[in-house]
């Protein structure tokens, strides 16, 4: 084991876990789903819901609210799906076990669902910013660079809650899977997504500033409109990064104690 610490992260063991991923991807429809075809029905919905919405009202920022905010919410969602899904394949398929066999390190498992994780994103960012433009007339860069900054805080809090979903996994094994699906939607209603944090009762806005998801949505939209919210940013950051060594610690430590505790054979 001190051997294995020592040693350090290797390049080429993160490459062997991203070829695999990328196999599980391309012989999966589940996953292709995942990438292309869930995150296009959200949008083709929130964007008529959008046109019918302008027709009938007038509200200039509601294209911002409804498309922008599905977009940037598919981004952080299948950021923090990818890592808890992906090591649920592992169990799966009975083969959690035989990875670890290996001297495979926790941090290697960590950078190779990160650097996975994103390109499936961005893939997916892709495709609904062009059905954005062609459809709707919406083009989310057209702000600037300046919103898509919140977007670093959105990916740190994804990978957050990922590494601490799947640090729960190595815990207590499959039993928890829901919560590789399900924890993202238990935050949405306190992310003001779709609306601003006004729209919340007061109870509910103090459980919203607990989480940096509702700061990089407000922040979003401000800038999209000309304004760039310092105080939003710092606050997203801050937030951020902190759930983000939460997160990882209890990933780390979980895998360790599974080692030890024999608890992967049973996978």
């Amino acid at each position: 084991m001190t051997r294995i610490v020592r040693e350090g992260m290797k390049w080429y063991r993160i490459k062997a876990m991203m070829l695999k991923y990328y196999y599980l991807t391309i012989n999966s429809m589940d996953r292709i789903f995942d990438v292309f075809y869930w995150p296009m029905i959200g949008l083709i919905i929130f964007g008529l819901t959008t046109l019918y919405l302008q027709s009938v009202s007038d509200v200039p920022a509601l294209v911002v609210y409804l498309i922008g905010g599905t977009m940037i919410w598919a981004l952080f969602e299948r950021v923090q799906q990818d890592i808890g899904v992906f090591v649920l394949e592992d169990f799966w398929s009975r083969n959690i076990a035989n990875s670890f066999v290996t001297p495979i390190r926790s941090d290697e498992i960590f950078v190779s669902l990160l650097l996975f994780g994103m390109i499936r994103a961005v893939a997916s960012f892709s495709v609904m910013a062009v059905l954005a433009v062609v459809a709707y007339h919406f083009n989310i860069f057209h702000g600037g660079i300046a919103p898509l900054l919140f977007v670093i805080p959105l990916f740190l809090f994804a990978w957050a809650i990922g590494l601490f979903v799947t640090g729960m996994i190595f815990r207590f094994g499959t039993r928890i899977q829901v919560v590789a699906w399900s924890i993202t939607y238990l935050l949405q209603p306190f992310a003001a997504v779709y609306y601003p944090l006004e729209t919340l009762p007061s109870s509910m806005q103090a459980i919203a500033h607990l989480f940096p998801v509702m700061y990089a949505f407000e922040g979003f939209r401000a800038a999209y409109q000309g304004v760039f919210s310092n105080n939003m940013f710092i606050m997203a950051m801050l937030l951020s990064v902190g759930y983000f060594i939460i997160g990882y610690v209890t990933f780390a430590t979980s895998i360790k104690k599974a080692r030890e505790t024999g608890f992967l054979t049973k996978y």
